[in-house]
């Protein structure tokens, strides 16, 4: 074969897998789904994945594995692996040249202790220094019944180390959007699925597990109140946390409460009384300071004071 012809394959190859490892990120980017096939197998769906070095790593077709050599394993790892190999060998003066290659991956299910099972057979299971992507890991039951986590597979997905900037070229921020033009701009979280779903921002501070902050968020769900939620997260919370401002589409606000019955309705739980900043009531000919009183459980005074001239009047003072 010319070796003009071998040079620029290669150049094409080391192009695309280059473009493949510094672009993209290195794991699953579509279908690969483990799933429990029986008593002690498992399937792996058609898909796609790249590896590391940015070699693209193409299952054709739905692959069944045996994983009875495996029962009674706990953190059994499913990955998939590189293969290379030659379809087209040629004799040249008695020297074998291969020009056709087979890049068709092989799947390892490798328990922690070595043990492994592979998929083609004629594969090898070796995995040592061979960048692979993980897609599941198994738990097999000594009667064979696979349990598949598949939380812990690799996927391609977005992983910013440093400042990204959004309309920016010099992000002072994680996440800048803008560099003060004058336009419009918004942070949009599109939702669908009626009243089943939300979408909002969450702020986290302490440690990982402890799942501690606020968050806005407007929530579709029924059960919870439909509108804007302004939520605290802590360990006295619940897990979706618990809602301290509120606001209805209708445009209700709650304090504490996501049932307000009025345009401002407050409910306070605690040892301490809220107390109210002294108010004043004012006119060009009238000004009347009301003194401060504490929030109590049960019926208070109310003050109705409706606006335009010729000065506020006082139209009621029910109890």
């Amino acid at each position: 074969m010319d070796q003009d012809f071998i040079d620029e394959q290669k150049f094409h190859l080391d192009r695309e897998r280059r473009q493949s490892r510094l672009l993209r990120l290195t794991g699953v980017s579509a279908g690969l789904t483990v799933t429990s096939g029986g008593p002690s197998s498992i399937t792996v769906s058609a898909g796609m994945a790249v590896d590391a070095l940015g070699r693209h790593l193409v299952l054709a077709a739905d692959t069944t594995v045996s994983v009875g050599d495996l029962d009674g394993r706990q953190d059994v790892e499913v990955r998939l692996a590189y293969r290379e190999t030659a379809t087209d060998v040629a004799q040249t003066e008695g020297v074998a040249s291969e020009r056709r290659w087979d890049e068709s991956p092989r799947l390892v299910v490798i328990a922690p202790d070595g043990t492994a099972v592979v998929a083609p057979d004629d594969a090898s299971p070796d995995l040592d220094g061979v960048p692979t992507v993980l897609l599941a890991r198994l738990a097999v039951a000594e009667g064979g019944e696979v349990t598949v986590d598949l939380t812990a597979a690799q996927r391609s997905t977005l992983s910013v180390a440093g400042a990204l900037g959004v309309g920016t070229d010099t992000p002072g921020s994680d996440l800048e959007i803008g560099d003060y033009g004058p336009r419009d701009r918004h942070l949009t979280f599109k939702v669908a699925g009626g009243d089943g779903h939300r979408g909002g921002i969450r702020l986290r501070a302490g440690s990982e597990n402890a799942n501690e902050g606020y968050s806005l968020e407007y929530d579709g769900r029924a059960v919870a109140g439909q509108g804007l939620h302004v939520r605290t997260h802590g360990p006295g919370d619940a897990e979706d946390g618990t809602t301290r401002l509120f606001v209805s589409p209708g445009g209700d606000v709650g304090i504490g409460t996501t049932a307000p019955d009025n345009q401002g309705h407050g409910r306070v739980t605690g040892r301490r009384p809220l107390r109210a900043v002294p108010p004043e009531i004012r006119s060009p000919r009238t000004h009347v300071p009301v003194r401060p009183a504490p929030f109590r459980p049960g019926p208070v005074p109310r003050l109705e004071v409706p606006h335009g001239p010729p000065c506020p009047q006082v139209v009621s003072w029910p109890r």
